[in-house]
């Protein structure tokens, strides 16, 4: 294990961090397999994750359709397309499911349409 690690850094697509070793931007889509293939199981890692508590309660904050939405990300591989949901709303300004979990910081941008 310890030769592929070493391997991943000499060939810079990924890095020791505070965190532990992550890997750069890029990859875990390059990874991806597709439906049919499957994908690796790499998934992006939030810059500052924040306290079990704190994401326990914005959970709790969620509308039934919200929370709905999340459990179906969640269980097909955590990655989702925003579609037309605005990606800077408040949450009392959020008008569709997807706009509550971007309000409440429950999916991130990573780029495009992709959270």
């Amino acid at each position: 294990m310890s030769a592929a690690v070493d391997r991943l850094l000499e060939l810079a697509v990924a890095w020791e961090s505070t965190g532990g070793l992550r890997a750069l931007s890029g990859v875990a889509e390059l990874l991806v397999g597709g439906a049919d293939a499957g994908v690796s199981g790499l998934k992006p890692l939030s810059p500052s994750p924040r306290p079990r508590p704190e994401i326990e309660a914005r959970i709790a904050e969620l509308s039934p359709q919200a929370r709905t939405l999340l459990e179906h990300v969640l269980d097909n591989g955590g990655e989702a397309t925003t579609g037309t949901a605005r990606q800077t709303v408040s949450p009392a300004d959020a008008a569709t499911p997807a706009e509550e979990l971007l309000a409440r910081g429950l999916l991130l941008p990573r780029g495009g349409a992709t959270v």
